[in-house]
């Protein structure tokens, strides 16, 4: 999320409205507990079609350059919807 919220800020993606929640998946293995997955659902609202353009790249971005997501061993997908209103 903070990735994300960064990167809006930087290229001033006109954001009406960001929620995201991320759904963690356990497996036990010789008695013990680890993620097998994470996904992540995003849904972000915009007015117009140049910020959606914007909010694809910058999802692009995010998804290369995300601190947390990076630094686990554990796969990290996306559940993205963009919505225009």
């Amino acid at each position: 999320m903070t990735t994300f919220i960064h990167f809006a800020k930087i290229t001033e993606l006109n954001l009406l409205s960001y929620k995201s929640k991320a759904v963690g998946f356990v497996k036990m293995i010789d008695n013990s507990f680890y993620f097998d997955s994470i996904k992540i659902y995003i849904n972000i609202e915009i007015k117009t079609e140049r910020d959606k353009k914007k909010v694809q790249r910058i999802l692009k971005h995010m998804k290369k350059t995300c601190l947390i997501s990076n630094s686990i061993k554990t796969n990290v997908d996306y559940d993205i919807e963009i919505l225009m209103k």
